[in-house]
């Protein structure tokens, strides 16, 4: 008997949303039911490359295209007022992260969709990438003692002005922080647990952050029952690169998206592209939409991180050369 595979569409077609289309084509359990994208230069963009039925229709609604869940890849700043529209569709929700710009926004779309009685988990592919899968099968058992976590984007400090709004805190979710470095404070926290934070540094443009505007590199500083932390995520860097380094009480590990290095012999290797984790995360959206049974403990996970980039934050407002 074959069964029927679970429909999902995305909602907004930005580069973000790209990653989720690749990642449905011949997925075992789901396939696209339609992308929602108001931009017309855009839409044409993805009719043309993944069908032309594949762009909603103004008059179209998502009942129409009868869709089982929905991926959400809005800009930051648009979930506010979609928020509702989105409920009322009536269908389990997985959006990219964070799950709200600030931990008071993300409670509230909680509270929402639990209201509505609307399942929501949140997509955060670092930490389902193979790599970091196998390093935390690694240290299961063992005692960790220091860890040293890094990302590098490796952008120019010249963005062309249709990307100003990489600029704006509001609109781009945050910054070398709550942006990308969200991504490195799950990650730590999901390979060595909750951690307090100790101290952190936060800059922008090459000065201390001043709250006003945009921070393009932060450090931060912790400590858990057995562990020093440290996290480095950096905007603008002359090359791209990311690593997990991690001393146990009896190995050294080092780690990123292509390899697992233990004691300095290569102990794991796969691919460095985002194909798989993407897969993983949306087997377990549809698992979860065709039982009924959401088991998300990423959302659980996401507000100890949340709580600690606010408070990273709220350590630097106010500080002046």
């Amino acid at each position: 008997m074959v069964t029927k595979k679970i429909r999902l569409g995305v909602v907004g077609g930005g580069k973000q949303a790209e990653e989720h289309l690749s990642a449905l084509k011949n997925h075992s359990l789901a396939c696209l039911a339609g992308i929602q994208e108001i931009d017309p230069q855009r839409q044409k963009y993805l009719r043309d490359t993944y069908g032309h039925d594949s762009v909603l229709n103004t008059n179209e609604t998502w009942q129409d295209r009868h869709v089982d869940g929905l991926i959400l890849c809005l800009p930051h700043d648009a979930y506010e007022a979609e928020w509702e529209n989105l409920l009322q569709v009536k269908v389990p929700l997985l959006k990219e992260k964070p799950l709200g710009r600030t931990p008071e926004e993300a409670l509230m779309f909680l509270d929402l969709c639990h209201k509505a009685n609307i399942p929501l988990q949140t997509a955060i592919q670092r930490r389902s990438h193979p790599s970091y899968q196998h390093l935390k099968r690694e240290l299961q058992g063992q005692t960790l003692t220091g860890l040293r976590a890094g990302l590098h984007l490796g952008f120019k400090n010249n963005l062309p002005t249709k990307q100003v709004w990489r600029s704006d805190p509001c609109k781009s979710g945050g910054g070398a922080l709550l942006d990308s470095g969200y991504h490195l404070v799950d990650l730590v926290m999901f390979l060595a647990g909750p951690f307090r934070l100790l101290s952190s540094h936060i800059v922008s443009q090459g000065k201390l952050w001043q709250a006003r505007e945009i921070d393009d590199e932060a450090h931060l500083f912790g400590i858990n029952k057995t562990t020093w932390i440290s996290i480095e995520s950096k905007t603008y860097t002359t090359t791209k690169k990311e690593w997990v380094e991690i001393q146990t009480a009896t190995h050294h590990y080092l780690a990123d998206r292509e390899s697992v290095k233990k004691d300095g012999i290569t102990v794991y290797t796969c691919e460095r592209d985002w194909d798989q984790a993407m897969s993983t995360q949306l087997t377990n959206f549809s698992e979860n939409i065709r039982s009924g049974k959401f088991q998300a403990p990423e959302i659980r996970d996401q507000f100890p991180a949340m709580r600690l980039i606010m408070q990273a934050y709220h350590q630097n407002t106010g500080l002046t050369l």
